[in-house]
């Protein structure tokens, strides 16, 4: 049994630490969050342009990605919403 809709082509990967989850960055754009037991589709949120690179962050409930856009998403895998968008061309003082 394959990971559903996993067939577009994907620039990053990342297991939760406990295993439970996948996290799929792809050329698209497109973050796919999956259960890695059932081989589910949980959810699915974008970048402008190809996901350069992700990871799960504290305690996994959270995922960072960096995408081609020049932002940066932090992303909350339980409430499936996106809790931090910032744009590198953004200066913070």
């Amino acid at each position: 049994m394959q990971f559903e809709d996993l067939s577009k082509a994907f620039s990053c990967l990342d297991y939760s630490h406990d295993g439970h989850l996948l996290c799929a960055g792809s050329i698209d754009g497109s973050i796919r969050v999956f259960d890695v037991e059932t081989k589910k589709k949980l959810f699915c949120t974008r970048h402008l342009n190809a996901v350069n690179a992700l990871g799960f962050m504290h305690r996994y409930t959270k995922i960072i990605s960096a995408g081609g856009d020049n932002c940066i998403k932090v992303i909350d895998c339980e409430t499936q919403k996106l809790n931090l968008n910032v744009d590198s061309k953004v200066t913070l003082s």
